[in-house]
Order: structure tokens, then sequence, then C-alpha cells
């Protein structure tokens, strides 16, 4: 809610930059509007440690990115070296007709490589418990369509997208 006080994605970034690291677990997080988009990234230190780790903040760039626990397009997750491939082939979305099916079908994606294992997934199903409890589809399109969220209160595939009003 904190990035939402601002009124564009560079001051929400630069404002939550600043933020107390000891007071949030590691974290990945995107700030973004229709001109620009930023990766915000905590890893949290020990609870000993003298200095906490500053925010790390960087411009997303133009074109497909992906973020999962790892950096922004970190090839030492698999499931980045696995699936930013398979969504730069896939069809993109159309937000303006409701199109979202290529996009779709990845997210609900329970393949991984075999070195993996499950957490290379998309979709991560564990014998533990431990995996994808939900899923969104977001677009900001140019400024004369409105944003879209699509939300999936459940895995994707098993719990379907519904739109969020913005």
């Amino acid at each position: 809610m904190a990035a939402l006080k601002h009124a564009d994605a560079a001051s929400a970034a630069r404002a939550l930059a600043a933020i107390e690291t000891r007071d949030y677990r590691s974290f990945n997080l995107v700030v973004a509007d229709r001109a620009n988009a930023y990766w915000l990234c905590s890893r949290a230190g020990p609870d000993d440690s003298p200095q906490p780790p500053a925010i790390k903040v960087g411009a997303i760039p133009e074109g497909l990115s992906m973020i999962t626990a790892h950096d922004l397009n970190d090839g030492a997750s698999a499931r980045t070296r696995r699936y930013r491939p398979a969504f730069a082939a896939a069809r993109p979305p159309d937000p303006e007709s409701g199109d979202w099916r290529s996009w779709m079908a990845l997210l609900e994606s329970r393949a991984y490589d075999a070195d993996a294992g499950p957490l290379g997934a998309m979709t991560v199903v564990t014998d533990t418990g431990f995996g994808t409890l939900s899923s969104s589809l977001i677009a900001l399109a140019a400024k004369t369509q409105d944003p879209v969220w699509l939300f999936a209160a459940g895995r994707a595939g098993e719990a379907p997208y519904e739109p969020v009003a913005i």
C-alpha cells in the first residue's frame, strides 16, 4: 500500500528503497506505472548484523523480464531458465480483447527440468505443502487503455482468473 501513496513509480521506488529492511523478510517487488517499471530487492541478513542490507533498486528494461525468488532475469533460477524463453516464444497476450490463453497455459505448467525438481515449475506443487497459492496477470497499456488485472485465487489451471477493479 505504501507504493500507492506516490504519484508515479519512480517516486514510489525511491521511497520504498528507504524502508527499514529489518522490518521485512527478503523480498522482490515490482513497482510500475505506464511509463516506468522498477524492481526492488531486499535480501535479509543475519538478525544480529550491525548494518542491514540496503534495498537494491533497478529499472526493468522494456520487453519481457522474469522475476522469481532470485534476481531479475537471473539464469541461476531454474524457472527463469526454462520459462523465460517459453514466454518469449509464446503469442503475447492481447489484454484489449481479453486473450491471455498462451500465457495462462504457461502459468499452469507443472513441468520442470529433472535437475530442478518441482520448484522449477511455473505452478509449484510439492509433497510438503509448499507451492503456488495464487496467480496474477497485469497489463499496463498505453494511456488510451485501462489497466487490466486478472487474479486467480488458487493455482493457475485450478482457479479461474477473475478481473480485479483497479
